[in-house]
């Protein structure tokens, strides 16, 4: 079971933003912008993958850690090379934004079968939610779906 949490806005944009078509032929299903706002001040991910064999990298803003365990379960599992967890000021100790470089990803049940998802960074401290916070001493079943 998947952990479900309400979806806020996190990335919203203005057509006046938009770049033309000619920026991205290769991806006729896409569009391109040129900014975006951030509605919800609250952490969110930068996920690189690797695209191929040749060095080829993609950076993805995620909104939620359920998008990046998507990405990592995706039919072809995403390659990923190196993620961040950018935090906000009043989750951040300097008060303004912040990263945090994760080098592992787990994924832990509760006791009511609800999955969360546990970022390690480099210091070993585990984050839920991208926030410093203890996973809670419940989670069992834990499994490694990224380590860097």
């Amino acid at each position: 079971m998947q952990h479900v949490r309400p979806r806020h806005r996190m990335f919203l944009t203005h057509t006046s933003a938009e770049l033309p078509a000619f920026f991205a032929p290769e991806l006729p299903e896409t569009r391109c912008w040129r900014a975006l706002r951030l509605t919800a001040h609250q952490p969110w991910l930068f996920a690189t993958v690797l695209l191929d064999d040749e060095g080829l990298q993609d950076t993805f803003c995620l909104a939620w850690d359920t998008d990046l365990l998507e990405l990592l379960r995706g039919a072809v599992p995403a390659r990923l090379v190196g993620l961040l967890i950018m935090l906000p000021g009043w989750a951040s100790p300097t008060g303004q934004w912040g990263a945090v470089a994760i080098k592992q990803v787990w994924v832990a049940d509760d006791k009511w079968g609800v999955e969360w998802a546990v970022f390690r960074d480099d210091e070993n401290v585990d984050r839920i939610c991208g926030l410093d916070l203890e996973p809670p001493p419940s989670l069992t079943n834990w499994r490694l779906m990224f380590e860097l």
